[in-house]
């Protein structure tokens, strides 16, 4: 088995590669990655998130967003999901809206594939009101995102709920689709990075 980021076969340089580890990268690339030390809360809602969003976690994003490379969707969770399958298993999962264009233009769901066998089915229950793209926009206009998000016609909220995003930057979406929900009670939220700007600034950190 090969490393679906730099393609080296696994186990070439480290042996918990190829006898221990369930990692679908090797060990010196998933090193890259920084451990997300914290939870945090979003108006009251616990956020889970595995990985910071640095350097290393945003170029393999990237490769899998933007440059449609679907074999990637594994790697951002494989790591954790058997941990998080357990705690979620139960949880109707949400994603966060892609606009149209985009999704047209990579011809999958990218948040679908990533978050698949965290819980039993992956819903698509938001649209955007108008198409936006948010990597172009600055921070202040990333946080008038939180109205432009609505539920499909025929959603109905009921049970659990874990609302999924790759990354957590602004956490204007993620607000939107709380919003959305109403007073929901059982809600969480995954990311499968966090912005550590956004916590440090906000200063709600807790430990886990």
């Amino acid at each position: 088995m090969r490393c679906l980021l730099c393609g080296k076969e696994m186990g070439s340089d480290d042996l918990y590669d190829l006898f221990l580890s369930d990692d679908v990268i090797c060990c010196k690339c998933r090193s890259t990655w920084e451990r997300a030390p914290h939870s945090v809360l979003l108006d009251g809602v616990h956020v889970e998130a595995p990985w910071l969003y640095n350097e290393a976690f945003a170029s393999a994003l990237m490769q899998y967003k933007e440059l449609y490379d679907e074999a990637l969707a594994p790697i951002f969770l494989q790591y954790d999901r058997k941990r998080l399958h357990r705690k979620y298993h139960n949880y109707r999962i949400f994603v966060m809206p892609s606009s149209n264009a985009n999704r047209m233009r990579r011809g999958f769901s990218h948040l679908a594939k990533m978050f698949t066998g965290i819980g039993k089915i992956i819903e698509e229950p938001f649209e955007m009101i108008e198409e936006l793209d948010q990597k172009k926009k600055s921070g202040r206009q990333r946080e008038l995102m939180k109205e432009n998000i609505r539920l499909k016609d025929g959603v109905k909220v009921k049970g659990k709920i874990l609302l999924c995003d790759d990354t957590m930057t602004t956490g204007s979406t993620l607000r939107g689709a709380l919003r959305c929900l109403g007073k929901t009670k059982d809600v969480r939220i995954l990311c499968a990075s966090l912005n550590k700007g956004w916590f440090e600034k906000e200063n709600n950190l807790r430990k886990l």
